[in-house]
């Protein structure tokens, strides 16, 4: 009698107890497969996405690794978010002077300038050329002092180590049906995500639109309120060019969750990546700053010109330019939106309110996405600016404000994304 007949009067002789032992050794080798299997998947998954159009991620203190996540395949939820001087820091002098413009401080000067020229009574000469000769020395002097704590015609701190920095503000969703609603992430980020970012700093791919267009800092047609859909959340919303959509503030699980008013119409959709961005609705970052909740309220604090004891006492937002460029009546629509310090109500809802950009004081970014220079062949800034953004030298970018953010972060991290996924699938 050979073995096989032996094995094979055993099985029947332990019938039970063999298919036991079968169906015991089938179900461990199905789940064996199976891990590796979805091993491959996930892993697969994370490799193809971690050529990114950058190589640091600048955010709030916390885990790297959720950092990442977040800002990389928009899981998890945001850290923390961090003023937006930290992202001014890697601009150039002209897109900081810009925002620098638009900042409290800068208003509030302006408008004790515009005040003091028209101190003099224009019927007497005498009058008027002191108080012309007053506002000149006004102007140069506090002017000089705004540009010098400001750096006003400087390049940011880290521009020169920077080819790309983008800003994004995440902490919204988008919400599709109600039963078992879908949600999808909304990212408020600059026009120049589409036309500056790359899907791969090694092949130099850039977005492709498969419909529409990218939307622009301010439209004539909708003002701050444009948004671009990722190819998975056009697909599954039905949605088309010229709709709209309301965004859901904060968790959309949480009971306390609430859908936003302001409705940011869809001007592109974008072509299919098979990355993270298909799952993403893209919006105007001036929209997101101007929803309610959105606002960072600030410190109750007086201008430097306001100390020096000088007798007018204006609202920062009265007479702004870019009020006036829009045709509203500042001195009606701000006086009823600020309180006697100047400072925004961010629960003040008014069209023509929202038709100005929120002072940079009161602005934070979730992250910053940096592509360093292409000029550094060797990535030594990949890793050098992370170091010297970790040692806390950011922070030197909140100094020059007298309007400070309430409980702002005040340090910031910088990773790089490749290394934190690498080190996360091993």
């Amino acid at each position: 009698m050979n073995i096989f007949r032996i094995a094979w009067r055993s099985i029947v002789h332990r019938g039970f107890g063999s298919f036991l032992t079968i169906c015991s050794m089938a179900l461990g080798v199905m789940l064996v497969v199976s891990v590796l299997s979805s091993h491959g998947l996930v892993s697969d998954f994370f490799y193809n996405n971690s050529s990114f159009g950058y190589n640091i991620l600048v955010g709030a203190r916390g885990g790297s690794l959720q950092l990442t996540m977040n800002t990389v395949y928009y899981l998890s939820q945001p850290v923390e978010n961090v003023p937006y001087e930290y992202y001014l820091a890697f601009c150039d002098k002209e897109r900081k002077q810009e925002a620098l413009e638009d900042s409290l401080d800068y208003r509030t000067l302006q408008n004790e300038l515009e005040t003091l020229q028209l101190v003099g009574s224009p019927s007497a000469a005498a009058s008027a050329l002191a108080a012309l000769i007053a506002h000149e020395t006004a102007q140069n002097l506090w002017l000089t002092d705004f540009r010098q704590r400001t750096k006003f015609d400087q390049d940011g701190i880290y521009h020169e180590y920077t080819s790309v920095a983008i800003p994004l503000c995440l902490g919204d969703s988008f919400e599709i049906g109600t039963d078992q609603a879908t949600y999808f992430r909304c990212v408020g980020t600059t026009p120049e995500f589409f036309s500056e970012l790359v899907l791969d700093i090694d092949t130099e791919e850039k977005f492709q639109f498969a419909a529409g267009r990218p939307f622009v800092r301010k439209s004539e047609e909708h003002g701050f309120f444009e948004c671009v859909l990722g190819a998975m959340v056009a697909k599954e919303s039905g949605l088309k060019i010229g709709d709209t959509l309301n965004p859901t503030h904060g968790d959309p699980n949480d009971t306390n969750a609430t859908v936003h008013d302001d409705a940011f119409t869809v001007v592109g959709i974008l072509e299919g990546t098979r990355t993270p961005h298909d799952r993403a609705v893209f919006l105007n970052m001036e929209g997101f700053f101007l929803m309610d909740g959105h606002a960072k309220p600030v410190d109750d604090g007086q201008s430097q010109n306001e100390a020096t004891e000088e007798p007018f006492e204006v609202d920062p937002f009265e007479e702004s330019d870019q009020a006036v460029e829009s045709g509203m009546d500042v001195g009606d629509v701000d006086k009823a939106a600020a309180g006697t310090d100047g400072i925004r109500d961010p629960d003040f809802e008014s069209s023509e309110l929202k038709s100005v950009p929120l002072p940079l004081e009161q602005r934070e970014v979730t992250s910053i996405l940096i592509r360093t220079s292409k000029d550094d062949e060797f990535g030594i800034y990949a890793y050098y600016l992370p170091q010297k953004i970790n040692e806390g030298t950011l922070e030197s970018t909140l100094d020059w404000s007298n309007f400070r953010p309430v409980l702002a972060q005040k340090a910031a991290q910088a990773v790089n994304p490749v290394v934190e996924v690498t080190k996360f699938l091993q």
